[in-house]
């Protein structure tokens, strides 16, 4: 990687219950994931000593994984939110000027992200709080039909019509400043299973902390040569650190 980028994979436990794809939410309604992403689910809930050996295997190799202890399900992302925050701000506040957290399907252009980063202050790399914001906020109620349901919360767990902003969670710069911030309102912020818009929450008990919209994130397939984030399917949540000392070598 160019500039001393470091790319860390954060992954949990695999699910090993027979339900796969299928999630019972403590609302009383129920979640089926549809298409790829459930049979997927139901696939390796099938293979879950392998994935857990496989898992094993490669981060002894390569030592770049972070494993949470909590099952790695499509319902239990904002665990995965929290644990990586929580490893990042921990190990790597001195290292790292700014942090990159990318779902597993996107990918990061490397050259443009560093010349993106070059362009800012070591103080504005460090208070950076920006990906592609959510226009669409409004809270969507649970369905009888399970698949429909990949979004729904109860009003016992979102009472209000609308979501505070939030950017889409596929992928979020974080400044190694802001990111200590975060760690400690995500302590006494309530359990949203909805991983970003549990950051919006957390965002909203720190009044002076906004998301920032940006241009170059494409949650598209594109074949874009200035964009910074690109969605191509991949294997696992990532978070990269992106080292300020380095950035202006970078470029």
């Amino acid at each position: 990687m160019p500039g001393r980028i470091r790319v860390v994979f954060a992954l949990g436990q695999p699910r090993a219950d027979v339900a796969g794809n299928l999630f019972h939410m403590n609302g009383g309604f129920d979640i089926r994931l549809p298409e790829k992403a459930g049979s997927k689910a139901v696939e390796w809930a099938r293979r879950a000593t392998e994935a857990r050996e496989r898992a094993l295997v490669e981060a002894d190799e390569f030592g770049d994984m972070i494993i949470g202890d909590y099952v790695d399900t499509y319902v239990n992302l904002t665990y995965k939110l929290i644990a990586s925050h929580r490893w990042a701000s921990a190990f790597c506040q001195d290292k790292s000027d700014v942090f990159l957290f990318i779902d597993d399907d996107y990918e990061f252009n490397a050259k443009n992200v560093l010349n993106y980063l070059n362009s800012l202050t070591k103080f504005e790399r460090r208070q950076l709080l920006s990906g592609s914001l959510m226009t669409w906020r409004r809270v969507i109620r649970p369905f009888k039909d399970a698949s429909r349901n990949k979004w729904a919360v109860t009003r016992y767990e979102v009472p209000w019509s609308r979501f505070p902003p939030f950017a889409w969670g596929t992928a979020t710069f974080v400044g190694a400043d802001v990111l200590r911030e975060l760690v400690v309102a995500e302590a006494y912020t309530r359990f949203l299973w909805l991983d970003d818009a549990f950051m919006g929450f957390v965002a909203a008990k720190l009044p002076h902390l906004h998301f920032q919209s940006m241009k170059g994130f494409y949650l598209e397939s594109t074949n874009n040569q200035k964009a910074l984030i690109t969605h191509i399917p991949f294997s696992r949540f990532r978070l990269i650190c992106l080292e300020g000392e380095e950035l202006s070598a970078a470029s």
